[in-house]
C-alpha cells in the first residue's frame, strides 16, 4: 500500500489535508512533516505518523521521506527563502525514492505580468524545478482563500465600505477545506500525473460584487469606494500591519482587481466531486446578518457592577458603538467579525469590556490571548482567570458564558479552526513564541 506524506502538517492547509485523508485511507498509510511534532498531538492520536523535518534541513527531509510514495509539498511561506526550501524538498524527495510530488502554488495566468510580492517568482522556480527533476508531478494552483477575504476588504468594511484599489477583475475564492479535499483527491487517485490544475471556487466575485453581497448579508449599505494603492497600504499600516504585510496585501488586491485571477476552470469541482463553497456562502457564515431589531433590555448587562470604560480610545469607542447599535456597527476588526466580552477586573472587581475576534463553533466561542504578538498576556486574560463568568455579546444577543483555558489536543483542534478563519493569528503566536505560549480560552454557555 502506498505511503502518503503531507508537509506542513501543523499549518492550516496541511492539517486540513491530513484530516481529509483520514476519512478515506487508514492512518497507518499517512505521514505528516512538522518542524515541531509536539504541535500535532491530535493527529498522532488518530494514528498519523508525524515526522520531524525542516525545509531548510535537507538531511532531515531525506530521513523523513523514507518509504513515502506520494508527497504533498505545501509551498513555503512568503518573505522567506522559498527557492532554497522548495529545492531542498524536491531533491530530498528524489533522493528518498518518492515517486510523485504534488505542489501547491498560487493561481497564475500565463499571459499576465502580475506578480504577488514574495510568492509568484518562487512558485515559478518551484514548478520548473519539479518538472526538471524527473519526478512525477502535479501542480495545484490555488486561488485566493475565502478565509482571506476579510483581510482584503479591511477592518472597517461594515462601517466605512469596501475601500480597495479600483478594478472590475474577478476571483472565485475557495475555502481551505475544499482545497484540502482536492489535495487529498490527487494524493489518493491515479490519472493526475504530470498535470497542472487551476483550482477555483464555484462563483467569481469582484470587489464591487463583494460590497453588494455584504450589503445583503449585513442588512445595511456597504458601499464600494475605490482608493489608490498608496491609500490602501496606509490603511493597513494604520491597523497595525507590518509594512511588508500591508504591501503584500496591496499586491494581491491590485492583481485581483486587474483580472489576474479571473480564470475559472472548474478543475476544483471535478477533483472533489461536489460544488465548492461559494464566497456568498462563506460570507453568510462568517459575516452573519446582524438583526436590526432591538429589545428594551438589549443594553442591559447580565453581570451586575460598575462599568469602567477602557482607557484605550479605540477599544472604548468600538465597544460603545457595537453595544449601542446591537452589533450592526463597530462589528469588525482586522477584516473579521467581533464579539464583545464583559468581565470583572481581577483587582478592581469592576466591569470591563473588550471587543475580540469572533471564533465560534456549535455555540462555543474561542478567544486567543495573542495581544498582537506582545511578550505578555493581555490584561483581559488575567481578568478571566480570576473570575471566569463573563457576558458575551454576539450581535444583539447577550448571554452568560464560563471561560476556561484549553490545552492539549483540544487546543490544537481549536487553533487549527481559528487559523483557518484568521491566518494572521498564527503569525501573532509566532511573534510571541520566544516569550510565552499564547493561551486559547473557550467561552461555554454558563448556568450561573
Amino acid at each position: 500500500m502506498e505511503k502518503l506524506l503531507v508537509t506542513g502538517a501543523t499549518g492550516n492547509l496541511g492539517r486540513l489535508t491530513l484530516q481529509a485523508l483520514l476519512t478515506q485511507v487508514p492512518p497507518h498509510r499517512l505521514a505528516g512533516l512538522a518542524r515541531d511534532p509536539s504541535r500535532a498531538t491530535d493527529l498522532v492520536g488518530q494514528g498519523v505518523d508525524i515526522r520531524k523535518g525542516d525545509y531548510f534541513d535537507h538531511d532531515s527531509l531525506v530521513e523523513a521521506f523514507a518509504g513515502v510514495d506520494r508527497l504533498l509539498l505545501v509551498s513555503a511561506e512568503a518573505f522567506t527563502d522559498r527557492d532554497t526550501q522548495h529545492a531542498n524538498v524536491i531533491t530530498a524527495a528524489k533522493q528518498a525514492g518518492v515517486r510523485h510530488v504534488i505542489f501547491t502554488a498560487v493561481q497564475r495566468r500565463e499571459d499576465s505580468d502580475a506578480r504577488q510580492i514574495g510568492v509568484t517568482d518562487g512558485d515559478i522556480f518551484a514548478e520548473n524545478a519539479l518538472k526538471a527533476s524527473g519526478l512525477t508531478y502535479t501542480i495545484l494552483r490555488h486561488p485566493t482563500f475565502a478565509e482571506s477575504l476579510g483581510a482584503y476588504i479591511g477592518a472597517d468594511a461594515y462601517d466605512t465600505g469596501v475601500r480597495v484599489p479600483e478594478g472590475d477583475g474577478t476571483v472565485a475564492p475557495a475555502t481551505r477545506h475544499d482545497l484540502a479535499a482536492a489535495n487529498a483527491a490527487v494524493l489518493t487517485q491515479n490519472g493526475h500525473e504530470n498535470t497542472t490544475y487551476t483550482l477555483s471556487g464555484s462563483e467569481a466575485v469582484s470587489f464591487r460584487d463583494l460590497a453588494n453581497a455584504l450589503t445583503e448579508i449585513h442588512g445595511s449599505d456597504v458601499p464600494y469606494l475605490p482608493v489608490t494603492a498608496e491609500e490602501y497600504t496606509e490603511s493597513h499600516l494604520a491597523h497595525g500591519f507590518p509594512r511588508e504585510v500591508a504591501e503584500f496585501l496591496t499586491s494581491w488586491v491590485i492583481a485581483i482587481a486587474g483580472g489576474a485571477f479571473s480564470e475559472n476552470t472548474g478543475d476544483l469541482e471535478r477533483l472533489i466531486g461536489y460544488r465548492p463553497t461559494s464566497y456568498r456562502e462563506f460570507l453568510a457564515q462568517h459575516h452573519p446578518r446582524l438583526s436590526q431589531a432591538e429589545t428594551p433590555d438589549a443594553a442591559k448587562d447580565l453581570l451586575e457592577g460598575e462599568y469602567v470604560p477602557s482607557p484605550d480610545p479605540a477599544t472604548r469607542e468600538q465597544v460603545e458603538l457595537y453595544e449601542r447599535t446591537g452589533g450592526r456597527e463597530g462589528a469588525t476588526m482586522m477584516g473579521g467579525p467581533v464579539v464583545v466580552v464583559t468581565m470583572r477586573g481581577a483587582r478592581s472587581g469592576k466591569l470591563r469590556k473588550v471587543a475580540l475576534m469572533r471564533i465560534e463553533r456549535d455555540g462555543v466561542y474561542a478567544i486567543g490571548a495573542s495581544a498582537g504578538g506582545q511578550a505578555r498576556h493581555p490584561n483581559w486574560f488575567h481578568n478571566l482567570v480570576a473570575d471566569p463568568v463573563v457576558q458575551l455579546q454576539d450581535g444583539p444577543d447577550r448571554r452568560l458564558m464560563t471561560a476556561r483555558v484549553t490545552e492539549g489536543p483540544e487546543r490544537d483542534r481549536w487553533l487549527a479552526y481559528a487559523d483557518g478563519l484568521y491566518p494572521f493569528f498564527a503569525d501573532m503566536r509566532a511573534r510571541a513564541a520566544d516569550d510565552r505560549e499564547v493561551p486559547l480560552v473557550l467561552l461555554e454557555p454558563s448556568e450561573s
